[in-house]
This record gives C-alpha cells, structure tokens and sequence, in this order.
C-alpha cells in the first residue's frame, strides 16, 4: 500500500519568496496598472471622455519609466487631475518604486525587514545594505529641496507670463527635469507637441532644466561624494571621478559636434549664442531627459545619429536617468584601452575594475544593442518607416529618453507594445527582468564548473 507523504507547509511559503529583481519587477508592474487605470477614467482627460486601454497604459508606462513618450499631447488632453496622477508616477518612477514604499514605511512607523533593505538599495544602485532607512531619507530630503528650487526658479519666469498657471508649470516641469522624463505641459500656450520649443532662446529657463537634468541623471551615491568634497574636503572615489569626467565628456563632446552638425542646417537661422546654447541643450537633453528645444525632425542625420548614441549612453547608475549608463560604457572603453596596451588587468586610478564588472558591463551592452536593433528591425518593416526614424523611437524607449522624430502618435498597436515593453525594460533593466525569470535555473548552473577552452578572438 503506497503512503503519500505529507506536504511540505513551508513548501508553498518558499516557492512565494521573491528576490530583490522580483520585487522590482512586480513593483513597477503595479505602479504602471494602477496608474494606467486612473488615467482611463473620464476625470483624467481634459474632454471629459476616457482615452482607452491603450493610450492610458501606455502614458502610464512611458511616466513610470520616465521616458516621455507620449501618444497625445499632455498639456492639452489630460487634465489637471490626470497631470497629477502623471506626476506622481514620474515621481515613483524617478526615485524608484522602493524608495517611495520605504518613505511610506517610514511614515507609518513599520519596521522593514532586510530583505526590504536589500530591494531598496538595489533599486537606488548601491551594493551596501548599510543603513539603507537613512540613506533613503537622505536621498528623499534632497531631491525634494533640489526640485523645490528648480520649482521656484521656473516660477520666476513663468508666472509673469502664465500667471497662476505658472506655479504648476514650474512645479511639474522641475519634476520632470530631474527625474529625467520629458514630459511638458506648454502645448496650450506654444501648440501640442511644442515641448520647451517656446524657449529655445531663452537661457534661464534652459540653464534651470539643464542644472536639473545633470543633477537628477549623475547619480544619487555621487551626489554625496561631492557634497563630502565641498564640505569635509575628502577625495573623491574612483567611480565618482568615473562617472563626473565621462559626463562632462560627453556633454561639451556632443554639444560641440551637434553644433558644427547643425549650425548651417537646424540652427541656420540662429545667433551664435543661440547656436551655442541650443546645441548644448540638445546634448543634455538626448541624455534620457527627452525635452525639445527645436524639433528633432529638422536635425541633420549625422547629429540624428549622434543624438541616438547619446540616448543609448544615457545616464549614471542608481540616477533617474536611463541607458545603458555612462560608468558601463566608461568600463568598456577602460578595458579596451587595457587590453590594447597589453595590461594583464583593467584599470582606473590606480584601482583594479573586477572581471566580473567588466563582463557585467559586456552583458549589459550587448543585451540592450540586440534588443534596440532588433525592434527597430521590427518596427521598420511593421510600421513602413525608415530604418533611421525606427531606430530614434526605439532607442528612445529603450534608454527611456522620450526624444521622438514624430512618429510615435501614428505608429500601429503593435508597435505601441513594442515600445510599452522597451520602455519597462529600459527602466527596471533588461538584464534585471532576465535575470529575475531565471534565478533558480542560474542557481544550479553556477554549481557546475567547466575546463577552461582555448579560442581565438579578434
């Protein structure tokens, strides 16, 4: 007579154990569903109507992933009610789902486990579990006083031209600034799709964006290395010098090229400051904000390519920016330089990069390369567009940029998804979602260990 043996109760309580990437995962799920049927509601719209399933999910999706992508015009079809709930997920999005459920924690006076610890320093990009409350709380008092600021300083300048209007304009965008989303609300006063076109020439108010963009994409852990610079003098670490020289790099690099790329094309009717400026803004900005100063479908196609490398570079880690980031591109070129001078290991300021770090950064590139070719593959042949025009949305969602040459209102269903998914996978990381499917398979691989192969390479 056969005995079945009894179950296991911890065993159903052990299969429902997620890990850090899991929490994320399902973490911005919810934000982006909960969000996405709010703004199905009538209330959200400005004409009183629900918008659907797809427009709705799909502005919940780009907000939350502080892409900026848009299938209608903000600041002329939500209204203020559906503008708010916008904000909020950029917000959520920008900062990162557990920052925000650790401030609520922390408000409720509820004790987080470390397991919470562990998730919510793994969404702010820092390794340590250390003090995870207090960091957080650090992190949430400064990026309100740094976007309390933008919010006054933008007030300076639009209130007097939008009245009480202004306070809200200056309040939203600062948020959008600084958690690099891109989404406006001047389509009223400058028509839909204008983005911050109105200001082309104006350069306090691109100043105020550009400080907020930089701040907001450097990089939380970094902040607090130069704040310890300017008050207690101690030395930056490696990765903050890293992150700060790739950046600048790639700022003055990319405004200098788009402006002998444009000056006698998009800029030609343009001063020389306002070249200057406008080419400027437009390096800034193609790094994951997603704000149009001039309208991208006038740049010429060396500074179109640019822009979707610079897109696809993106920010630093555990900022509100996108893209593979800037210290990942930064280790491969380290490497390259390494490997090329005949070094035996990868090194930056007389500190050794860990192989591991060097094949993560591998891993990272290479997934995002294949994902972005491939949908811009996908989309050019489903959409009839050309091959250029695909490639700028895709990378666009990919690197949660939000620059657009137009084409993304008109584009089919299908390739609304598309982007949905490149956009989710952009801000919770592709390798992030791979990896959280694949926990337990990888588990039991990595007990196995195989002789080293011989093979060429290059």
């Amino acid at each position: 007579m056969a005995v079945k043996s009894a179950p296991d109760k911890g065993a159903g309580k052990k299969g429902l154990r997620l890990d850090a990437a899991q929490v994320l995962v399902i973490g911005f799920l919810t934000v982006i569903i909960f969000g996405g049927t709010l703004l199905m509601l009538p209330a959200a719209s400005a004409d009183g109507r629900s918008c659907g399933p797809e427009t709705a999910y799909f502005t919940a999706v780009s907000c939350t992933c502080v892409t900026g992508l848009a299938v209608r015009d903000t600041g002329t079809s939500w209204s203020v009610f559906g503008q708010i709930v916008m904000l909020v997920m950029i917000q959520t999005g920008g900062l990162g789902f557990m920052t925000m459920a650790v401030m609520l924690s922390t408000f409720i006076k509820r004790a987080m486990s470390p397991k919470e610890k562990q998730v919510a320093a793994a969404s702010l990009g820092f390794s340590s579990r250390a003090d995870t409350i207090g960091m957080v709380r650090r992190i949430f008092l400064s990026t309100g006083t740094i976007e309390g600021i933008g919010a006054l300083l933008l007030m300076i300048r639009f209130v007097p031209m939008f009245g009480a209007r202004g306070i809200w304009y200056g309040v939203f965008h600062s948020i959008s600034a600084f958690c690099n989303a891109g989404f406006d609300l001047f389509g009223p006063e400058f028509g839909p799709g204008s983005s911050v076109a109105g200001f082309v020439f104006d350069p306090y108010v691109n100043i105020v964006l550009m400080a907020l963009i930089l701040t907001g994409g450097i990089g939380f852990a970094v902040w607090y290395e130069v704040k310890d610079l300017v008050v207690r003098r101690k030395r930056l670490s490696s990765y903050a010098r890293m992150v700060i020289l790739m950046d600048a790099a790639l700022v003055f690099g990319g405004a200098a090229l788009i402006f002998v790329f444009d000056m006698n094309h998009a800029f030609a009717g343009f001063t020389l400051p306002q070249k200057i400026l406008a080419s400027v803004f437009q390096s800034v900005t193609t790094r994951t904000a997603g704000f149009a100063a001039v309208d991208n479908t006038l740049l010429s196609d060396p500074s179109k390519a640019l822009s979707i490398i610079l897109m696809f570079m993106g920010g630093a880690s555990g900022s509100t920016a996108g893209g593979v980031k800037i210290n990942t591109i930064a280790v491969l070129l380290i490497a390259v330089r390494s490997i090329s001078t005949g070094q035996s290991h990868v090194t930056f300021g007389k500190r050794s990069i860990p192989n591991e770090t060097v094949l993560r950064a591998m891993a990272v590139t290479m997934f995002a390369l294949t994902l972005t070719i491939t949908s811009s593959f996908i989309v050019s042949l489903t959409d009839r567009i050309p091959l250029m025009v695909a490639s700028y949305e895709c990378v666009s969602a990919a690197a949660t940029v939000g620059l657009t040459l137009n084409a993304t209102p008109s584009l089919s269903t299908l390739t609304h998804c598309l982007l949905m998914a490149l956009m989710f996978l952009g801000r919770v990381g592709g390798l992030t979602v791979v990896y959280s499917l694949t926990m337990k398979h990888s588990r039991r691989v990595n007990l196995v260990t195989y002789p080293d192969m011989s093979f060429p390479v290059g």
